[in-house]
């Protein structure tokens, strides 16, 4: 698949989901209260733009390393 294709994709399914992650270093919430010594959390929607990059961004690049294996 088209890497830009797959990376509009990937936004377009965070932009909707309701997974929370932390503000500073974007893990995901699961279950846990706190993480890197704060409570902070947010969904995909809203972060900063720079922030949803890295998040896409990284999660493009774990989709092609599957694709190629």
């Amino acid at each position: 698949m088209d890497k830009a294709v797959l990376r509009q994709i990937i936004w377009d399914e965070q932009m909707s989901d309701s997974t929370e992650y932390c503000v500073y270093c974007f893990t995901t919430r699961g279950d846990r209260i706190g993480c890197c010594g704060e409570n902070h959390f947010g969904t995909f929607a809203d972060m900063y733009k720079e922030d949803q990059d890295a998040i896409v961004d990284e999660l493009l690049e774990d989709e092609l390393a599957k694709e190629q294996k």
